[in-house]
């Protein structure tokens, strides 16, 4: 038996009810059969399984085509217009926000110096009305 504070860990195996420990090899299924086993394992194969496309097309037996240099070009040229064209829009969109922003800010100040000119009037009646009354004719 083993000890329990050495580093292997044991596991059971699904053939009996004995342990298996971490340290032991793990025994690996090989394909069995021919050319027809490559198939299945090639059909077994889900699309998307690798993440490099021609990885993906190898492994399921299919040869991948060459891309044309000038048709990616020509899509990296439309992805570039495509940002370009996105970031005028959100400029435009910020300078009509900003816009708008500095409108409310100038009505709010003019507003505040027409109560300031009225109140400057008002106080002008006032001295006026009490310079007219206080002096006697």
């Amino acid at each position: 038996e083993r000890d329990s504070t050495k580093l292997g860990a044991q596991v059971p195996t699904s053939k009996d009810s004995e342990f298996q420990s971490f340290e032991d090899p793990i025994q690996v299924s090989k394909p069995v059969g021919g050319v027809g086993a490559t198939k299945n394992a090639k059909d077994a194969l889900p699309t998307g399984f690798f993440d490099n496309k021609d990885a993906d097309l190898r492994a399921r037996g299919i040869v991948p085509v060459k891309p044309d240099v000038k048709d990616e070009y020509k899509e990296f040229e439309k992805l570039i217009k495509d940002d370009l064209q996105e970031i005028d829009n959100r400029m435009e969109e910020e300078e009509f926000d900003a816009a708008e922003t500095i409108e409310e800010e100038e009505t709010v100040e003019q507003r505040s110096y027409k109560e300031r000119v009225e109140m400057l009037r008002r106080k002008k009646l006032e001295l006026r009305a009490s310079k007219s009354s206080s002096t006697p004719e």
